[in-house]
């Protein structure tokens, strides 16, 4: 019966063990740039026209956000936000999104894309259309969810002029060859356990 408790408690640790080692915590940050426009006014802002009628554009990123990418998850990488005075004005130049990882492990990568179209107080034709949807940080694997033709942006009369930036996380998932010497070795300590075990005791 000792034999069968130690064997049982063995089992049990070593689950755990190799369910905390797939288990894949991603921490990032995101960063957006803009140029183009007749001006930026900081890092994550730009305006398009002039005097009366203008386009702002703001990009509202994520701090610190913590995901489990076990084997996939979807999240959001930020959102623009549309800003009109006057009749609007047309978004041109290109924006990009920087994503800084932090676990579980340290990078940073970087996907661009084109701004086009005109966004007034209720009306919008703005398309951001990214060049790039993938970007491989340390393994993990960040793919923007862009439908055909780009995402598009709306007028502030929708949703206060926000649009959100999603994407899909997805780390690596452990190889056959892996599993297979990972369960060899289970296997193996679980043997050598249950025989020290007999000897133990004869």
């Amino acid at each position: 019966m000792k034999v069968i408790s130690k064997l049982a408690v063995l089992g049990a640790a070593l689950a755990v063990s190799a369910t905390l080692t797939y288990a894949t915590t991603v921490t990032y940050s995101t960063v957006g740039s803009f140029s183009g426009g007749a001006g930026v006014d900081s890092a994550n802002q730009v305006v398009f026209g002039t005097g009366a009628n203008t386009l702002t554009l703001v990009f509202n990123p994520q701090f610190g956000a913590s995901v489990d990418a076990d084997p996939t998850t979807n999240a959001s990488a930020g959102f623009l936000q549309a800003i009109v005075t006057g009749k609007g004005a047309t978004a041109s130049g290109d924006f990009s999104l920087t994503i800084d990882q932090t676990v579980p492990g340290v990078a940073s990568g970087n996907v661009s894309g084109v701004l086009t179209g005109k966004i007034s107080h209720n009306g919008s034709t703005a398309i951001l259309d990214f060049t790039t949807t993938t970007l491989d940080l340390d393994g993990i694997l960040y793919t923007i969810q862009e439908p055909a033709g780009g995402i598009e942006l709306v007028p502030p009369t929708t949703l206060d002029g926000e649009e959100s930036i999603q994407m899909s996380i997805t780390a690596p998932t452990p190889e056959p060859s892996s599993l297979l010497l990972l369960g060899s070795g289970l296997l193996g300590l679980a043997l050598l356990t249950f025989k020290t075990g007999l000897f133990s005791h004869a």
